[in-house]
């Protein structure tokens, strides 16, 4: 089982075009996380991803939500 990490998380969900680095990185993330193998993530892991959410990107509680 892959244990999944908030900058997996954070680089699947978001798409931060501005930065080219973050783009390879979404292309990593989208691969591990749509191979279909066993994934695990902890609670604070996904503590830590709504605050960088919330916190770094300006999500709206909504946005949040629809991406829980």
């Amino acid at each position: 089982m892959i244990g999944l990490d908030t900058n997996i998380l954070a680089r699947y969900y978001i798409q931060d075009k501005a930065d080219i680095k973050a783009e390879k990185q979404h292309k990593s993330a989208r691969k591990l996380i749509e191979s279909g193998e066993p994934l695990m993530v902890c609670k604070t892991v996904l503590l830590e991803f709504e605050w960088v959410m919330r916190g770094y990107y300006q999500f709206t509680s909504s946005d949040v939500s629809h991406v829980f």
